[in-house]
């Protein structure tokens, strides 16, 4: 785990930038209590962390002799394949760490090294000799990076508080931003943040600075890998058994190892991976974790089945389960929190993983938003594309759709992009309508006017695959996740969404996703096989127990919380975007129990500091 931050200078003339790392280094404390900075001529390298993570010294790496500076927060899966690259024998790649590796990957190829490296990275190189600066993130986005172009330099940090420390960046709220959050049940920007100066760096995106000006361009470009058949069924359950093993593994490293087990069909793969990976290698089983709240009886018709599917993984691998306190208290200081700064508002298992000295936490998140677990929407594109009209009318029917309307409404979709959603916005006029107006303040919203909505053409699976992998909402939970782990003193890991399994993913037939009445299909094969027993208790993805913990936990802290906002005097500056008496009305624990939509009240108090 570790934290990175600096900035370059624009070379305008007349001009410098000063060398004072010390309020962005600070802004990084959850990092690790070392740190190493680089600075010399207008710029600025520092590196904050633990003074050795998963056993290697982690600092910044130079060389003099070419010039360049390198700060990382990288964790390489393909260190043999880039050790023997550079020639480096044996006995000394075990000594080696990850920045020093992407420092020769830099010298090597350039800005083409970032598409040579896997696993998750979020690195800077500055080259001396040529005044530049570039920036590069993997291709999920799972190690967050941050910037801020101003006339004197560009900066960059990990965190959006490591940008705003430096003096030369403006905190001005970027209000389109927050009308977008009050208006939408989610927010699909991939560069902005809530700060009109700060911007994230894409995922799967490269940045160049030199001479003043930001060249940005993508190093992953899954689409343009070519689609292939598996030989067989089993040759294709064979190959993603395969990688999703080599994920875990190369996950592994490092202290204490912890898993959050759903009971859903991803994490309880990783989860089985996990114990029989830590088994061979003579390591102490997992700490399993999961969101449900501690069983009570009787349950409520349907909450079983979650319950069941949790257990029987935790039985078959012999695990003890840790579930999660649904603390009040916990809530209402989530809800106090500042959402412009991913990683604030946490709570729940990170404190107890913490207090068991867990240092790296596995999940199963991402494997259905556009990798291998991929619930086969889209496959209606596909199927007409290819002119397979009878298999179309049988998904159809399976799905309980009528095949010749869904028929003409996917041509005329296809045709005009704009078609589907329209129609189902003249269907749910009234709802939209209740939706827009939310609890943003209806001057505001006359003021500034949110972005219009995207709208995207559907062109089969592996269309909505990768749609779905650069949307701005992925970036978010990432980053949030990444965020509130470090605070912790942990680092969250995501076998799921390894380059190596999502290009396998991306790159099978549609019919691996949906085939005889079941999505998942592939994914289900796979459990099948790594724990044969939990075939009868899979819960789905209704998350019955979790939703309704939620709820009831959000009906008690509402109440709080209003009492702290009449009570808070003067109000909170940013009350200036919010219909602030609609909100103090949905605090009412009564009102929301009767109809719980917790999305506009999450995201109004989102905005609010209080």
């Amino acid at each position: 785990m570790a934290a990175i931050c600096g900035f370059a200078p624009a070379e305008l003339p007349g001009e410098a930038a000063g060398n004072d790392l010390a309020p962005m280094l600070a802004a990084l404390h959850d990092y690790g209590d070392g740190a190493s900075r680089w600075a010399n001529g207008g710029a600025a390298l520092g590196l904050r962390s633990d003074l050795a993570v998963l056993g290697r010294r982690i600092a910044l790496r130079t060389d003099a002799a070419a010039g360049l500076v390198v700060a990382a927060d990288a964790r390489l899966d393909n260190r043999d394949d880039l050790c023997s690259a550079f020639g480096l024998p044996p006995s000394e790649r075990e000594d080696i760490d990850d920045a020093e590796l992407v420092l020769r990957a830099f010298k090597r190829w350039g800005r083409d090294c970032a598409d040579r490296l896997l696993g998750d990275f979020a690195f800077a190189v500055y080259d001396e000799r040529k005044r530049e600066l570039f920036l590069a993130r993997d291709p999920v986005g799972v190690r967050p990076l941050y910037y801020a172009l101003g006339k004197r330099r560009l900066v960059f940090g990990t965190s959006v508080d490591s940008v705003l420390a430096a003096e030369d960046v403006h905190d001005e709220l970027d209000e389109i931003m927050i009308a977008e959050t009050l208006t939408r049940l989610f927010v699909d920007e991939r560069e902005r943040t809530f700060f009109r100066a700060v911007r994230r760096l894409p995922a799967g995106h490269a940045l160049v600075f030199a001479r003043g000006k930001v060249r940005l361009h993508r190093h992953w470009r899954p689409e343009k890998l070519p689609r292939r058949r598996p030989a067989s069924d089993d040759a294709a359950l064979e190959e993603v058994l395969e990688l999703l093993d080599l994920a875990v593994r190369d996950r592994l490293t490092g202290g204490p190892v912890g898993v959050e087990l759903s009971g859903g069909l991803d994490s309880t793969a990783v989860t089985a991976l996990t114990v029989r990976r830590l088994e061979r290698e003579g390591r102490p089983p997992p700490f399993a974790f999961t969101l449900l709240p501690p069983p009570k009886a009787p349950l409520p018709e349907g909450h079983q089945r979650e319950y069941d599917a949790v257990l029987l993984v935790a039985k078959s691998l012999g695990l003890q389960t840790r579930y999660r306190d649904y603390a009040v208290d916990d809530l209402v200081r989530v809800l106090r929190a500042d959402a412009f700064f991913p990683g604030r508002a946490s709570s729940g298992m990170l404190p107890l993983a913490k207090e068991l000295g867990v240092r790296v936490l596995i999940g199963g998140y991402g494997g259905d938003q556009g990798g291998i677990s991929h619930n086969g929407n889209g496959d209606y594109n596909d199927l007409l594309l290819s002119g397979r009209l009878r298999r179309f009318s049988r998904i159809a029917k399976e799905r309980g759709r009528s095949p010749p309307r869904l028929f003409a409404l996917l041509c005329l979709g296809l045709l005009h992009p704009r078609l589907p959603t329209l129609t189902r916005r003249l269907r749910d006029r009234p709802r939209s309508r209740a939706q827009l107006r939310w609890l943003i303040n209806a001057d505001f919203a006359q003021r500034v006017r949110p972005s219009p909505p995207k709208f995207h053409r559907t062109l089969g699976v592996r269309h909505l695959q990768l749609r779905t992998l650069r949307g701005g909402q992925k970036a978010f939970g990432l980053e949030e996740g990444a965020a509130a782990c470090a605070a912790h003193g942990l680092e969250t890991r995501h076998p799921m969404l390894d380059r190596r399994l999502l290009e396998f993913a991306l790159c099978l037939p549609a019919e691996y996703y949906w085939r005889d009445g079941e999505n998942r299909w592939l994914m289900r094969r796979a459990i099948a096989r790594l724990l044969p027993e939990y075939g009868d208790t899979d819960p789905g993805k209704r998350d019955l127990v979790k939703g309704a913990a939620s709820d009831a936990q959000l009906a008690q802290a509402l109440p709080i919380v209003r009492r702290l906002l009449e009570d808070d005097a003067p109000p909170p500056e940013r009350t200036q975007y919010l219909d602030m008496p609609r909100l103090l009305d949905k605090l009412d624990a009564d009102q929301f129990l009767a109809k719980p939509k917790p999305a506009p009240i999450l995201n109004a108090l989102g905005i609010l500091k209080f």
